[in-house]
């Protein structure tokens, strides 16, 4: 351990370089701090992320999460607002009074899970800005840049960025070569070998259920759930469920046009690679995960969605992510960067990641060698387009008992923001019902003559 760069007292500070880089570092601030008699708090982006962190810090004494129970945050509460206390915690953490805080630590900084949109809105990078006014505030992450949040002039402390070692396969060479099976030969390969070395491997599969869907072949017609309109998926070879709901129902073979034994399981899903996994290697241990379906087991393959990279540690010799093409073909307007941050979060220079995908030679996949450019393009393409974090964007959903009214609203409404120098787009009509959905660009000026329309309106308003 050494001593790390002094931090200036209430700056704004970009601990650049990976986490592994930087935990010697925290643990000299920690010290720092300590003889200081002073309090410090580091916030972590996933619950799960909690104690492995507090483990890699040599135990940090306090750490604050959402399962502990009532009498135990009272407690830790009443003791950290009297004496001073280093405290690991979620973003919860953040509100609550501390003894002389003197330095807050967002670790992996650029995590969505920090940009909350469900509920009370907040961006934790944001307000950790105002919240934290006397005190030092470090974002770390690998970037040069906060992406999303709205800080500027910040203190860059550099770690140097090692190369990572990424491996791309071409599925569509894969196909023409006349290999048809899920996992590429370089994939294969590259098993074979960590697992002969003892390492453990990492799997990312970024689609629950059995099968995609549940497709008519004579009509195109495809499941999808009567509450919420999503597509279903199929869990297992008898029966479908919503993703978004949580609605479920008996496997049909006809569709809602008659076709009779036409409805058939298209695609391939998390459960359907695990299982193939498991006839590929049955003498070792696989486990699968996914953020409703965690696992304390021991493996040497583990295969998941999103929160199958929680799982990767020292003992990881690969990483491989499957279709990689699923993760930006959305529609949303921060799909690239949702795929960017997920496939970066795979990468790290002390072990190898393996990315299967058809175009693998898009720019998220080149992104990863240089990061910086890639955001720098993304951030300009958002100016461009006047998407966040350059403006706020929300859908107002306008409605009533008439269909002709409602579309007539809409347009009044569209023709009061746009009078007040609003962007919008729209109305657009909602699949699922009668709603017209109106979509509005609001910039930092305008936001107060937004907020006072919707203190006048009762319509459902969506923030994106």
């Amino acid at each position: 351990q050494h001593d790390p760069k002094p931090i200036p007292k209430g700056e704004r500070v970009l601990l650049q370089g990976s986490l592994e880089m930087w935990i010697d570092d925290i643990k000299g601030y920690i010290k720092t701090i300590q003889n200081q008699k002073q309090s410090m708090l580091i916030i972590v982006p996933e619950q799960r992320l909690v104690e492995d962190i507090q483990h890699r810090l040599d135990g940090i004494p306090f750490i604050y999460t959402s399962t502990m129970t009532h009498q135990q945050k009272v407690s830790l509460e009443s003791h950290i607002q009297k004496h001073p206390s280093i405290v690991i915690g979620t973003k919860r953490s953040m509100f609550l009074n501390y003894y002389k805080l003197n330095l807050v630590m967002i670790l992996k900084s650029y995590h969505e899970a920090y940009n909350m949109h469900l509920g009370t809105y907040y961006d934790v990078n944001a307000l950790s800005n105002n919240l934290f006014k006397e005190q030092t505030v470090c974002y770390q992450t690998p970037f040069k840049t906060l992406f999303l949040a709205s800080i500027s002039h910040l203190n860059i402390f550099k770690k140097p960025l090692l190369k990572p070692n990424i491996e791309t396969v071409s599925m569509r060479q894969e196909l023409l070569d006349g290999h048809t099976e899920m996992l590429s030969r370089t994939l294969k390969q590259s098993i074979d070998e960590t697992l002969n070395q003892g390492k453990n491997i990492v799997i990312l599969f970024q689609r629950k259920g059995y099968q995609a869907f549940h497709m008519c072949r004579m009509c195109g017609e495809v499941a999808t759930c009567p509450t919420c309109g999503q597509q279903l998926i199929v869990s297992d070879q008898t029966s479908l469920f919503c993703p978004q709901c949580g609605h479920s129902r008996t496997l049909n073979m006809t569709c809602s046009k008659g076709h009779e034994n036409y409805m058939k399981p298209v695609g391939i899903g998390l459960d359907y690679v695990v299982k193939e996994i498991k006839k590929m290697y049955p003498k070792y241990r696989i486990s699968k995960v996914t953020k409703d379906d965690q696992t304390d087991d021991l493996f040497d393959i583990i295969i998941g969605t999103q929160s199958v990279i929680n799982y990767i540690d020292e003992n990881t010799g690969l990483t491989a992510l499957l279709m990689a093409d699923m993760l930006w073909n959305h529609h949303e307007y921060h799909t690239y960067e949702k795929a960017f941050y997920l496939m970066m979060s795979l990468v790290n220079q002390s072990y190898k990641t393996l990315i299967q995908a058809y175009d693998n030679e898009h720019r998220i996949i080149k992104g990863l060698s240089s990061p910086d450019a890639f955001m720098t393009q993304e951030l300009r393409n958002r100016s461009l387009a006047l998407l966040p974090p350059f403006v706020s964007l929300y859908d107002i959903y306008v409605s009533s008992k008439d269909y002709l009214k409602s579309f007539k609203k809409a347009l009044q409404h569209k023709e009061y923001f746009q009078a007040t120098g609003i962007t919008v787009i729209g109305p657009r009509q909602d699949i699922k019902d009668e709603h017209f959905i109106l979509t509005v660009k609001v910039d930092s000026l305008k936001l107060p003559i937004f907020y006072q329309w919707m203190d006048t309106h009762t319509y459902f308003i969506e923030r994106k």
